[in-house]
């Protein structure tokens, strides 16, 4: 996943975390997993493999909000 759930807590206030999550962590990677395959649509033309397989500091900060 190129997301982490620490990471979905840097974009995002507590309390709209608590509405997607319903306290259940799993519905966070699951809208993460979500937002990554509609992200994914939308730069279908480049190599979306190569830009979702990035780590770390390789990884395009504008995917990442």
């Amino acid at each position: 996943m190129y997301l982490t759930i620490d990471e979905f807590h840097t974009h995002m206030y507590e309390e709209h975390i608590a509405v997607v999550s319903r306290d259940n962590p799993q519905q966070v990677l699951d809208a993460l997993e979500a937002a990554e395959q509609e992200a994914a649509g939308y730069i279908s033309r480049f190599d979306v493999t190569a830009l979702l397989s990035r780590k770390d500091q390789d990884r395009d900060p504008i995917l990442m909000m």
